[in-house]
């Protein structure tokens, strides 16, 4: 399954003492048992290299 729209519900925190991000976004999409791949938008540098930190 390849998940689209991963970011449209914008960042995400694991828990209450963490800052929110998109990078803690994407890892709770990778980290669905039906997940093998994800459609991620990449407007600027900033964002492949936040991208690119979530990779194993």
């Amino acid at each position: 399954m390849i998940a689209m729209k991963t970011c449209s519900g914008g960042p995400y925190a694991p828990d209450d003492k963490t800052e929110p991000s998109f990078e803690h976004a994407l890892r709770w999409v990778l980290a669905q048992d039906k997940v093998h791949s994800m459609a991620v938008a990449m407007g600027n540098f900033e964002q492949i290299e936040e991208n690119r930190r979530v990779l194993p």
